[in-house]
């Protein structure tokens, strides 16, 4: 048996800002090793799935200029006592760092926002390996002559950055930014990215109007433009925006989303495999809302996208409430039911019958529900209980399974050849090719159900000192067997088995 949580030995936060404008924070933890149970007959035993770890976050920022120029950097540290050859799959030491400055002139009418940072990474050749082949890198990528997967190496480095700029007030505003990461780049030992080697650059062009005029209180209309491309200048997506917004007397408002997505060569889709063309989309997207100072406002939309292949598409509905019962009690709620037909989807990558690597997509129809429920309620300044609830469900089934054949090719026919399937035994399919058994697999279609909840109960015993009482409870199910409905599947969540967590935090203020 195996612990899902690791003990914290120790804990360490220091935040605080001088008069001139400094501002210094530290968060550190070393977390404890950690053994699973093993049982073997009428025997156990003992073996490591965790080391002794020490996490680290520093940050500082300097305010000059009456806070129109900032400068600061940050640093985070991750490093592993491993001692145990089974966790080689872990890195040794994480290390990653950065800075940012900010000028704002013209009473912040304009802006020049500047990043960069780099990561660097030590640890096994395992542990590099494995970095090197996820979906954060991607370096086994067979179409990528810019990248090399090196099974022997024992660390990965990389930098990035952001340069963004323009002016953001008055009626006429304009900005642009350049977004990069190169191939190597990796902090999700402490902080998170979702994916390295990647070129991203946006313009945006936004015209508001303040001053009301009949019904019209104010609205805006912009227009995006975005261009992604990977570090070997593989364009990988070409987007347009139009978003118009219009707010009234009455306080209600109005959204209005219009995007046009083409060029798309996705780099992720089969999973190291080579770039996917995939057909654009229309999306469209209309979001009404009711007066939000009112006690009692909600607000609904839809959502749909429209694929050129003819067979994709997508239908997403949006619902949200908010209720101010009294000035000490409020509860909100966002429900989202989304229906997709991807034509696209990645089923797996497997070998044909004289050994060559495949990749086979199929088309899934997916139905997702969830549903978020927040309320707060305050016994007095000083008490309050917070609840945070989400419920989310989703399904999938395949069919249509294809095989991969010239990826990157704008043709359907061209781009795949169609597989005939059999009859599911023991929950796997037969793909036949021109007659000929060709593919065994296993049927990919799906059923999840999650439940996340929190309960705080917060006590400011004094200004800046609180103490905190949490209770978490987790529900989680995935099963390849679809035997429901999205409707049923929400609503059987509550028989999921439970997992629950308590906590007690404790915070206390003091000035030096």
């Amino acid at each position: 048996s195996i612990s899902d949580n690791t003990p914290i030995l120790s804990a360490l936060k220091l935040t605080g800002k001088t008069k001139n404008g400094l501002s210094v924070g530290v968060v550190q933890s070393i977390t404890a090793k950690e053994n699973a149970t093993i049982y073997s007959g009428d025997s156990k035993s003992k073996m490591a799935v965790e080391p002794l770890t020490n996490f680290m976050v520093g940050r500082i920022k300097q305010d000059f200029n009456k806070g129109n120029t900032v400068l600061g950097g940050m640093v985070t540290s991750t490093y592993r006592n491993i001692d145990d050859d089974h966790l080689n799959f872990l890195s040794n030491s994480a290390l990653a760092g950065g800075i940012d400055f900010q000028h704002n002139w013209r009473k912040r009418k304009y802006f020049v926002d500047l990043k960069g940072f780099f990561s660097d990474i030590q640890g096994d050749k395992q542990a590099i390996s494995n970095l090197q082949l996820s979906p954060v890198h991607y370096f086994q990528r067979v179409d990528a002559d810019y990248l090399e997967y090196d099974p022997d190496r024992t660390s990965l480095s990389g930098w990035g950055g952001l340069l963004k700029g323009g002016k953001r007030s008055g009626k006429f505003r304009v900005t642009g930014s350049l977004n990069w990461r190169s191939p190597g780049v990796d902090f999700n030992d402490v902080g998170y990215l979702y994916q390295a080697d990647m070129v991203n650059e946006l313009v945006n062009l936004k015209y508001t109007v303040t001053k009301p005029k009949g019904i019209v209180r104010s609205y805006f209309v912009e227009f995006e433009q975005e261009h992604d491309w990977s570090y070997g200048f593989e364009n990988t997506l070409d987007r347009l925006k139009l978003h118009g917004y219009l707010l009234l007397n009455n306080l209600w408002n109005a959204h209005l989303n219009l995007k046009k997505n083409f060029n798309i060569y996705d780099t992720r889709e089969l999973r190291g495999g080579p770039n996917l063309y995939k057909d654009g989309y229309n999306d469209v997207e209309l979001y009404i809302q009711t007066n939000s100072v009112k006690d009692f406002s909600a607000g609904f939309g839809p959502r749909f996208r429209f694929y050129s292949d003819k067979i994709s598409k997508t239908s997403l509905f949006t619902a949200f409430l908010k209720w101010q019962i009294s000035d000490r009690f409020n509860i909100t709620s966002r429900t989202t039911f989304d229906h997709s037909i991807d034509h696209h989807q990645f089923v797996t990558r497997t070998t044909d019958l004289i050994g060559s690597t495949k990749y086979l997509v199929g088309t899934i129809d997916r139905n997702t529900l969830s549903s978020t429920l927040r309320f707060e309620y305050y016994i007095s300044p000083e008490i309050s209980i917070q609840y945070y609830g989400n419920p989310y469900a989703s399904t999938g089934t395949y069919e249509n399974f294809r095989e991969v054949a010239e990826a990157s090719n704008k043709s359907l026919e061209k781009r795949y050849i169609g597989l005939e399937n059999t009859t599911l035994i023991n929950n796997r399919y037969t793909l036949k090719r021109d007659g000929i058994s060709a593919y065994n697999i296993t049927n990919p279609d799906f059923k999840f159900q999650e439940f996340r909840s929190n309960l705080v109960g917060r006590w400011e015993f004094r200004p800046g000192s609180t103490l905190y009482l949490v209770w978490a409870n987790t529900r989680s199910n995935y099963s390849d067997q679809l035997d429901q409905s999205i409707w049923k599947s929400f609503g059987n969540i509550k028989n999921v088995k439970s997992e629950n967590v308590f906590m007690l935090k404790f915070s206390y203020w003091f000035s030096l």
